[in-house]
């Protein structure tokens, strides 16, 4: 068994001799890449102007403007910007006192339209309008409601001329059965069966051949009135 442990179990000195190895292995390719990484960044700078033979030409430009540049000439440049500032400041100061003097005047104005156009005087006018339409609008009403008026009483005139009523006043009389229906011929009625008879002034019921009562002569009065309904043929 202890040779089969010792076979199957590595000794801890080899295996610390593999790590060794294995670190040192590690450093060298590490070493060797950082230096491929050098290599290939010095190639690129190359490739590259340094920062020196860039700001050459500016400088030389610089030395060569400061050079050539004279107070005199400065000075010129700088009165005539001081000129140039002065004329448009007198044009701006211009400028905001025209726009000062419209807004003053448009806010005058405003001020003037809306005082004309206050809730007061606005609501003076509309009763002002008010009061005079009212006696108008009161006789249109009028006129118009007797229009109406009259409208109806003619219809209702004519309803009234072509209604049973009208034939009833004239002596004619509406015979209605039991049911409410009306007797247009002699025949629909039954001997025996019980009638309604519906004359100008009131309503009565009969009996067809009930006992028959007594005649009553016309009196000359209802001929009379009889004869103003119906009228005269000549």
């Amino acid at each position: 068994p202890t040779g089969a442990a010792e076979i199957a179990v590595p000794v801890r000195s080899e295996l610390m001799q593999s790590i060794k190895s294995e670190a040192t292995r590690l450093s060298r390719s590490l070493l060797r890449l950082i230096e491929r990484r050098q290599s290939a960044m010095r190639a690129t700078t190359r490739v590259f102007p340094s920062p020196q033979a860039l700001l050459g030409p500016m400088r030389q430009r610089l030395d060569l403007a400061a050079t050539g540049i004279r107070p005199e000439s400065l000075k010129r440049d700088i009165r005539a910007k001081l000129e140039k500032l002065s004329g448009a400041q007198a044009r701006l100061t211009s400028s905001l006192s025209r726009l000062s003097r419209s807004g003053r005047e448009r806010l005058a104005s405003m001020t003037l339209r809306l005082g004309r156009a206050s809730p007061r005087r606005v609501t003076a006018l509309s009763q002002l309008q008010l009061n005079k339409l009212t006696p108008r609008l009161t006789i249109a009403g009028e006129r118009a409601l007797q229009r109406k008026t009259r409208d109806l009483a003619a219809i209702v005139g004519r309803h009234a001329l072509l209604g049973h009523h009208s034939v009833l006043k004239r002596g004619f009389a509406l015979i209605r059965t039991a049911n409410g229906e009306l007797v247009r011929a002699a025949g629909d009625l039954k001997s025996g069966q019980q009638i309604s008879i519906e004359m100008s002034d009131t309503q009565k019921t009969a009996i067809i051949d009930g006992k028959p009562g007594p005649v009553r002569p016309k009196s000359r009065k209802a001929q009379d009135s009889y004869s103003e309904t119906q009228g005269k043929l000549f």
